[in-house]
């Protein structure tokens, strides 16, 4: 492929209005956005601070809770990930063992510069906050500067011990193991990614992906830590996988990222090839390993007409619709496909920048070059290498 290459994507599609409901913005990529399209991130030229709490995670001791945190954190590090600067810092712990929503009260929504990761010993805090007894664990960015340089400024996470009390006669149970990629995928939402869906979606019904008819079935493998969903599959990632790779490497970049690498960039269109569509899932997949070198990106995902607050996202109309898809292997090939973001990613588990997902107005497809068009003609399974 050639290093950067930008083309058009057009959907097969007579329809001529789609109307959008724009409802919790999230970013196809990135959890928050400036209005003027840029995405948060903290200091690179800082480690990412991070105070542990004082109490029991489940059966783990607090030693044993903290050096689970200082394990996984660092998976998202340079010395784990080449093409991303980061590191971190434990800034010690929590003047206190946080167990109930007046514990946690003390530490939400205050700018203190504390960043608590926070050990909800047998799951009775989350139970107190309102959330599903079958969350594993949640994390957000608290606080962050509104003017340039467009910075967080502190993060939280919590983690439901209720999964690892050693008690399986409630219907919730797992590893440590599990438990640490779970903290790993959470402290990828405090350094401002989101969701990604790819290759993921085949586990849970949504096979018809144009890549998975024509390369096959993925594995559990190829799945990608940012996934919505905990799968309990054997296999599945629990480090940062190709995908979330790209997108901290994107936020984060050393290591010669993205320049040393290819970068496929563009547009998706409506029918007339003038109208931008936001919120299609578009994947680039290397046609020699088309599951493991896979990289994706929502379409409009650092677009937002109604944006009110800095975190919303742009209003810049040449943002609908475009898409950037970096960190690609030099010399290879690839095909790249437009899909629909699976209906059942929505609220806390959404991908992309519109909840509820935007309805693609026609099939999912390759794209396929200069036979594009709006005419059944267009098989979606034809496929251009880029």
């Amino acid at each position: 492929m050639n290093r950067r290459k930008k083309f058009v994507l057009t959907f097969l599609t007579t329809l001529v209005v789609l109307a959008l409901s724009f409802g919790l913005i999230y970013a196809g990529g990135f959890l928050i956005v400036t209005n003027t399209g840029v995405p948060y991130k903290w200091d690179p030229a800082q480690p990412v601070p991070y105070n542990p709490d004082q109490g029991m995670l489940g059966v783990l001791t607090n030693a044993q809770a903290v050096q689970l945190v200082d394990d996984n954190v660092k998976l998202w590090d340079n010395q784990h990930i080449p093409t991303s600067s980061l590191s971190f810092t434990n800034a010690g712990s929590l003047p206190i063992d946080v167990q109930t929503a007046a514990d946690f009260a003390q530490f939400d929504s205050k700018n203190d510069s504390i960043n608590p990761v926070i050990f909800d010993v047998d799951g009775s805090l989350l139970d107190d906050l309102g959330f599903d007894p079958g969350v594993l664990g949640f994390a957000s960015v608290e606080f962050i500067r509104t003017i340039a340089p467009f910075y967080i400024l502190e993060g939280k996470a919590v983690l439901n011990g209720n999964w690892i009390d050693g008690d399986s006669t409630d219907g919730v149970e797992t590893t440590v193991e599990v438990m640490g990629s779970t903290l790993t995928h959470e402290i990828g939402h405090y350094l401002n990614l989101d969701h990604t869906q790819v290759n993921g979606q085949f586990f849970i019904g949504d096979d018809d992906d144009p890549g998975f008819v024509t390369y096959g079935d993925p594995t559990p493998q190829s799945t990608n830590l940012m996934f919505p969903f905990f799968l309990g599959l054997p296999g599945e990632p629990t480090a940062p996988n190709t995908d979330d790779i790209q997108t901290i490497s994107a936020l984060y970049p050393a290591g010669g990222f993205p320049a040393a690498f290819g970068t496929i960039e563009g547009s998706v269109f409506e029918s007339d090839g003038t109208t931008p569509f936001a919120g299609a899932d578009v994947i680039a997949r290397n046609v020699t390993d088309p599951f493991g070198d896979a990289v994706s990106r929502v379409s409009g995902a650092l677009f937002n007409p109604g944006a009110q607050f800095p975190t919303g996202g742009s209003p810049d109309p040449a943002l609908e619709g475009q898409y950037e898809l970096p960190g690609l292997s030099p010399g290879a090939s690839y095909t790249v496909e437009i899909v629909q973001v699976n209906p059942r990613f929505t609220g806390g588990s959404g991908v992309g920048p519109i909840d509820p997902p935007a309805i693609l107005p026609s099939f999912e497809e390759f794209w396929n070059g200069t036979s594009e068009g709006a005419t059944t003609a267009d098989n979606p399974l034809d496929a251009q290498n880029v």
